[in-house]
């Protein structure tokens, strides 16, 4: 579900599962409040690029991974849908050129 204004990541998700609370990986990260980074997990804001690296060194995990669902609304935009594709019956087009060659 995204919401109207908000960026859909895990972080939140990931800071749990690794047993951190906001406070101790605000630390972590060098952070003197942790304003930030309940931003950051409510989709506010997101963070800086030198500051979600040190979520992937943290978590031990790929950007992919802590904003997977923003991704896939933007490769949604980008990707065209597949094409349908066209069997060649390679029995028939074997003997049609066949036939060519014996004439």
């Amino acid at each position: 579900m995204v919401l109207k204004g908000r960026t859909p990541n895990r972080l939140k998700k990931f800071r749990i599962i690794h047993g951190y609370t906001q406070t101790s990986l605000a630390k972590k990260l060098r952070m003197k409040k942790t304003n930030l980074i309940s931003e950051w997990e409510k989709g506010k804001i997101v963070p800086n690029l030198d500051n979600l690296l040190k979520l992937c060194v943290i978590y031990n995990t790929l950007i992919e991974e802590l904003y997977f669902e923003r991704l896939q609304m933007h490769r949604s935009l980008l990707v065209p849908p597949p094409q349908k594709a066209v069997i060649i019956n390679k029995k028939e087009n074997f003997k049609k050129h066949k036939r060519k060659r014996t004439r």
